[in-house]
């Protein structure tokens, strides 16, 4: 991985950590204030929210970074954002005004809650993150959105301060998300100018975002819907649990969401500018990386959750640890298929395969979780995920392994599995010789997992690194 596509990675798992850490650092004080039923109600309104975002953006998120990244000059890449953008706002217009229609039309359960959201829809609108990634600007969006971030921190230490401050609250991550993307334009009108877009290319540009959009909402179904439907089927509470351990799983898949969202543009450059010998090296490194680290952050998850949990949330979410337990599961196949997909089947313009594999787990889900979440609740909607995410995961290597030996180049990780099995093992059989419990007690898991994982592994990692193919 070149010097560039490893700083793009750091400065893009800066960004996505940032996004989940935020929430993680005021998490703890949050469910104290709010309770299972406070976060439940913010959970369920800000995933019928995130929807309306979804549809704002259909598939720019891919679609735009892989058309930036094919410019050469400063004049095409500026044509090509504007026109692009004004498919984007077009689209998200007729969302915001959906949004705005189901909030006076519909009988909307904390109708004020779900106001709050109107400024988090509307920056669907402007968000232009897609254009820096596609440039590989990786620096500025990282800067700017951390320095939001630390921002609402702030706010909502100082500003939340009962059960009552739930709108507060939500206006806060509301018109957090806004700011973001405000500060994203004052950048790019210093590296990028106005063009005059190509209106005759919306049709063009809209048929290619709806295409990639189709793999977004599939995946939304066992992202999003999740918790939608709990609050249909379920209690707020179950809302609750379900978030909490959703965010937790959520920190180390920020890892290979960074990594994708980094080498993406350089994979479908590499391609354009046909160096496939590099371009095979740099897939088969992610590969091995991403099989490094998810498995024993999987396993290390699995066994501190039941300490961690109510030390973290407090003891009102203990329930979160099951289900927290049970998402591990899903956490390593979506980190395995996430490699194959942004750094192999986009960069190729595979979506069809991309495009069955999301439709197929999507399905899957929503089927198991009308089956199951009336039964066992936010437990069945874990469920649900982890099934949906084996399926897309088996789908993606199925459809692959003809033209590319997928079997063969995730093997080379099989014994990283073994290394997080055992590690789980010993922290686990170590744990009851134990006399104490709570943050004494986690710090010493994490400290045996840490040790035990690296003094497996390290001594592999040095015998086969000359095995290893880089791309340059």
């Amino acid at each position: 991985m070149k010097n560039s596509s490893k700083r793009n990675f750091v400065y893009n798992l800066v960004y996505q950590l940032f996004i989940l850490i935020t929430p993680l650092i005021t998490a703890p004080y949050i469910s104290r204030v709010f309770g299972p039923e406070g976060v439940g109600v913010y959970s369920f309104n800000y995933s019928i929210a995130t929807y309306f975002i979804y549809f704002c953006l259909l598939g720019i998120n891919n679609y735009g970074v892989r058309e930036i990244a094919k410019c050469k000059t400063n004049d095409e890449r500026n044509k090509i954002f504007w026109s692009i953008y004004f498919t984007q706002f077009v689209v998200s217009f007729v969302v915001l005004t959906t949004y705005l229609i189901y909030l006076l039309s519909f009988n909307v359960d904390n109708k004020v809650i779900a106001a709050c959201f109107i400024p988090y829809v509307f920056s669907g609108m402007i968000d232009i993150n897609w254009f820096f990634f596609g440039t590989e600007k990786f620096a500025v969006t990282t800067i700017r959105n951390c320095v939001v971030k630390l921002l609402m921190i702030v706010c909502v230490f100082v500003f939340i301060r009962n059960g009552t401050d739930l709108w507060v609250y939500c206006l806060i991550i509301s018109f957090s998300a806004l700011l973001t993307q405000l500060i994203m334009w004052i950048s790019f009108f210093r590296v990028g100018k106005f063009k005059k877009p190509d209106f005759k290319s919306f049709p063009n540009h809209l048929k290619g975002l709806l295409v990639l959009f189709v793999p977004v909402l599939a995946v939304s179904l066992y992202r999003i819907m999740d918790k939608i439907m709990l609050g249909f089927f379920s209690t707020k509470d179950f809302v609750g649990y379900y978030e909490n351990a959703e965010q937790i799983i959520g920190v180390p898949g920020t890892i290979t969401t960074a990594l994708g969202t980094a080498m993406l543009p350089r994979m479908t450059n590499m391609l354009a500018t046909k160096k496939d010998t590099q371009f095979n090296g740099l897939f088969k490194n992610s590969v091995y990386f991403v099989e490094f680290i998810c498995f024993p952050m999987a396993f290390g998850i699995l066994a501190v959750s039941d300490t961690f949990i109510p030390l973290y949330f407090g003891e009102a979410f203990r329930h979160s640890s099951v289900i927290l337990k049970i998402l591990c599961l899903s956490f390593i196949f979506s980190s395995l298929a996430s490699v194959l997909r942004t750094q192999y089947l986009i960069p190729k313009n595979k979506d069809k395969i991309y495009i069955g594999s999301v439709i197929s787990g999507a399905l899957v889900n929503l089927i198991i979780n009308l089956i199951l979440i009336p039964r066992f609740n936010a437990i069945g909607a874990a469920i649900g995920t982890v099934v949906a995410n084996i399926v897309v995961a088996l789908y993606q290597f199925a459809f692959v392994y003809k033209e590319y030996k997928t079997v063969r180049c995730y093997s080379k990780g099989v014994p990283f599995l073994f290394f997080g099995f055992m590690m789980y093992l010993l922290v686990i059989g170590t744990s009851n010789f134990f006399n104490f419990d709570g943050f004494p007690l986690l710090i010493t898991q994490v400290f045996i997992g840490i040790v035990s994982y690296l003094f497996l592994s390290i001594p592999f990692l040095l015998i086969k690194k000359r095995e290893l193919d880089y791309g340059n």
